[in-house]
């Protein structure tokens, strides 16, 4: 697949000292070859979490900053975050809503600051996947303007980050090609609301 870029407090100058951490992101995204769904963010993650996987030295992130410090119990791997210790640099695969973005910077500008990376690389899709995969989706367009006016002004955080915009060749013609997991997520989703709508009328009644 193709991909723009764009480079915030000199990351790019960082990464292009990181032979391998740079070579291996940028041969993920060219070897990426999923056909963009709708609601098809799961399928996204696993493509490029598979191709991360196989190229060796990237570890699912561990979010122990943010979640393990503070005692929580759910700290640990997750499967569409990487982390190159050698290489100290963080990648996080953003095919979620916009909040999750600014999330992501957070989460690099700790890592900074706590001396376990040295650059952040955040990959995110261009405007027509996001439309794609959802409302309210991040997209490089977008978070290239923000962050280049954040920058501008001063406000940026401590962490360079490097963005990275997927550019598929197509994209679906019609909403009937929705990923079957996210159909599969929305359907338990739906049913656990009317569930606890149900619970909730019962406790009501009994109330009275």
């Amino acid at each position: 697949m193709q991909f723009t870029k764009a480079s915030f407090g000199d990351a790019e100058d960082v990464l292009k000292k990181k032979d391998k951490a740079i070579t291996d992101i940028q041969h993920v995204l060219q070897d990426l070859n999923t056909t963009i769904m709708w609601h098809g963010q799961a399928q996204l993650n696993g493509d490029i979490a598979n191709l991360f996987g196989r190229r060796g030295g990237w570890d699912p992130q561990v979010d122990s900053l943010l979640k393990s410090e503070a005692g929580k119990d759910d700290a640990g791997a997750k499967s569409v975050d990487f982390r190159n210790v050698a290489e100290r640099v963080d990648v996080e695969i953003e095919f979620g809503n916009v909040g999750s973005f600014y999330r992501d910077i957070f989460k690099l500008n700790i890592a900074k600051k706590a001396n376990q990376i040295d650059v952040g690389v955040i990959i995110v899709g261009n405007k027509e996947i996001a439309g794609t995969v959802g409302e309210n989706i991040a997209s490089f367009e977008r978070f290239n303007d923000e962050l280049s006016i954040s920058w501008k002004h001063g406000a940026n955080a401590d962490c360079p980050v490097m963005v990275y915009g997927l550019l598929p060749l197509s994209y679906p013609s019609n909403t009937s090609l929705i990923d079957p997991r996210a159909k599969q997520a929305k359907e338990e989703l739906m049913k656990k609301r009317v569930e606890k709508k149900t619970l909730t009328s019962s406790d009501q009644e009994k109330l009275h």
